[in-house]
């Protein structure tokens, strides 16, 4: 009695059953899907523009906002340990301007600064004329300008307050020099730039429209972005 092929393989397999068997049986249990390609989904420019609108409203929310102008600046001016300091040089029509950077030995909470110097430097004898003063403070997004004037002050306890151990790279004589002295800046006036967390997003968002609309970005954030900001009892100047 002659044995068939497909029984011969039945018996040579551990399990008992044919491998054909089986592979079609396990075919069977996994159902093959049937595969579509998605359409790319159109998003409308007016529905974008909303998005983004939404994502900036909330950011802005989250941030807390000084509850006053002079809080506002002082919130700015916290962020820079040096500034520019400009001074006018000579006087009349021979006058020049001066810029030098300055390290802030302390600012108080109505923006006032206070800096360390010498006594025999150029720029006590320039703010002793009574001259208008403007320290100028720039960062990656931020940008502030403050005009005033500057009360040179020799008093030993202010001096010491104001003192800081690095302070000896520049007064190797120490804190009791006699050289040593205090600019104090009263501000009269300051104009800021804040392009800074969700204002600088509206920012460029405005610009990118201007960019795409042809027409010239009107605001640009408005007075959260730029705004100038009387610090004095005076009037703002032009």
């Amino acid at each position: 009695m002659k044995t068939s092929k497909s029984a011969t393989a039945a018996r040579k397999s551990p399990s008992g059953h044919s491998p054909t068997a089986s592979s079609s049986r396990s075919s069977a249990k996994r159902p093959v899907k049937a595969t579509s390609e998605k359409k790319p989904t159109k998003v409308s420019v007016k529905r974008a523009v909303g998005s983004v609108k939404k994502v900036v409203k909330k950011a802005a929310k989250a941030a807390a906002a000084p509850t006053s102008d002079k809080a506002r600046v002082h919130e700015l001016l916290r962020h820079f340990s040096t500034v520019m300091l400009i001074t006018a040089e000579g006087e009349g029509d021979k006058a020049t301007l001066r810029a030098r950077p300055m390290d802030v030995a302390k600012l108080d909470d109505d923006c006032t600064l206070t800096f360390l110097t010498g006594l025999d430097t150029a720029k006590v004898h320039e703010v002793k004329r009574d001259a208008p003063v403007h320290v100028v403070a720039q960062g990656r997004s931020v940008y502030v300008s403050l005009r005033g004037r500057v009360e040179v002050v020799r008093d030993r306890e202010r001096i010491h307050a104001a003192w800081k151990p690095v302070d000896k790279v520049y007064f190797p004589n120490g804190k009791d020099d006699p050289n040593l002295c205090l600019m104090v800046l009263h501000p009269d006036e300051a104009e800021f730039w804040d392009m800074s967390g969700p204002k600088g997003i509206r920012y460029l968002f405005e610009a990118a429209r201007a960019l795409f609309s042809g027409e010239r970005m009107q605001g640009g954030g408005g007075a959260e972005t730029h705004d100038r900001i009387e610090l004095g009892d005076g009037p703002a100047r032009d």
